[in-house]
């Protein structure tokens, strides 16, 4: 029995240590995947619609105090054309990488759980492959997102999360994207 509680003291030790060097490190990485939404916009005075696409990215975050975030993210997001003008297209889409800082506020909902909500800025680069068209441009971009966060274990959290895009002079138009995703943080 000794022998038991000595190495439940040492787990709970360890664990617990383990909990403040994680807590400590103000720094955390991201990887996020999942289905961008966009919606239609125009393209030499035509409609525009959309296929649902994919989105994927990273993001490098910095906490300078418990409850705020700052990060640098980047995302790549692809969709096919569905149809111009009302004419089906079929070997057309339109991809762009999205380059972004932001801010966010947790809120601690348990202790394992935190809902955020926040937004930023960045720049973007689209570009329209399609065989009788060229058109590619670099712009401005603003987001707000809402999420929550699962801390599985002081070092990883799951985070899924909404994100509403806007790209400034997309085509002949502005756009916005939906995103959902889902995230998973590492705290080093």
């Amino acid at each position: 029995m000794k022998r038991l509680t000595t190495s439940l003291s040492i787990l709970a030790g360890f664990v617990l240590s383990s909990t403040a060097v994680a807590q400590s490190s103000p720094f955390y990485l991201q990887v996020d995947g999942g289905a961008s939404f966009p919606t239609e916009n125009e393209l030499v005075g035509l409609d525009l619609e959309y296929d649902t696409g994919v989105v994927f990215g990273g993001r490098l975050g910095f906490r300078p105090a418990d409850a705020v975030r700052l990060e640098f993210s980047a995302a790549y997001t692809e969709n096919d054309i569905d149809e111009l003008g009302g004419i089906v297209i079929t070997q057309s889409s339109v991809w762009i990488a999205d380059f972004s800082v932001g801010a966010y506020g947790d809120l601690a909902i348990a202790p394992s759980l935190a809902a955020y909500l926040g937004g930023g800025a960045g720049i973007h680069y689209k570009e329209l492959d399609d065989p009788g068209i060229e058109d590619d441009d670099t712009d401005i971009s603003a987001h707000g997102e809402v999420g929550l966060s699962f801390d599985v274990t002081p070092n990883f959290s799951i985070v899924p999360h909404y994100r509403l895009t806007w790209f400034n002079d997309f085509f002949d138009d502005e756009q916005f994207h939906h995103w959902l995703r889902l995230g998973l943080r590492f705290n080093p």
